[in-house]
């Protein structure tokens, strides 16, 4: 699957005056102090914008070290028909995943630690949420959903894996991701500033037939 929208002269000049218009905002972001999960300035609202989505959607932990957070939830959206055939169709319910970053981010200052670790965890999570899904913990679930600046790393968990159209939308989501990298990441700003200008929002999604295999 890729990003399908097409941009001509128009919808790039609009995306150049986005750009413009989006950097006294990135200004302001990157003079907030941050790292290591402090919040600092107007980065306060990051972390309490993060709480209330938690708290209101019910997410949850896969477990006491786990790096995935899940909720269940329906699809609101066009069918997604996945690489295996599956059809995933508005009103179906899926597992949303979601990055734990307070488990995930201290450990970036830990000897030895590296994204593929944090990839092998992943993997053990899924297993477990494999044998969730399977033993009916959670309803029916049709497919397993995510979105983040790290989604291209699950491809080789064997999700599809697809880039996010430069809607204003999904800038504003970018604006979002990065800045909760900063609060989290042992770096701060430095691995942020990064992550601005070389990730991009991407969406991973997995049957739950797929899923089972990783159980």
């Amino acid at each position: 699957m890729t990003c399908q929208r097409r941009r001509y002269g128009r919808e790039r000049a609009g995306s150049r005056i986005a750009d413009g218009l989006a950097q006294p905002f990135w200004w302001l972001i990157m003079h907030s102090a941050a790292g290591d999960g402090h919040a600092g300035g107007v980065l306060k609202v990051w972390t309490w914008w993060e709480r209330r989505y938690l708290r209101r959607h019910h997410v949850r932990s896969l477990g006491d070290r786990s790096v995935l957070q899940v909720e269940v939830h329906r699809h609101r959206g066009a069918t997604v028909t996945l690489s295996d055939g599956t059809a995933v169709r508005a009103g179906d319910r899926i597992v949303e995943l979601h990055l734990a970053n307070a488990t995930v981010a201290p450990g970036a200052e830990a000897a030895g630690w590296s994204p593929f670790q944090v990839l092998m965890s992943a993997r053990r999570d899924l297993a477990s949420l494999a044998r969730l899904v399977t033993a009916g913990s959670l309803g029916p679930v049709a497919a397993v959903h995510g979105v983040s600046l790290v989604a291209p790393a699950l491809a080789r968990l064997g999700f599809d894996v697809t880039p996010l159209c430069r809607t204003p939308g999904i800038r504003l989501l970018h604006f979002y991701l990065v800045g909760l990298l900063a609060v989290y990441h042992p770096e701060g700003w430095k691995a942020a500033s990064r992550a601005r200008d070389g990730a991009w929002p991407a969406e991973a999604w997995m049957s739950v037939e797929r899923l089972a295999t990783l159980s």
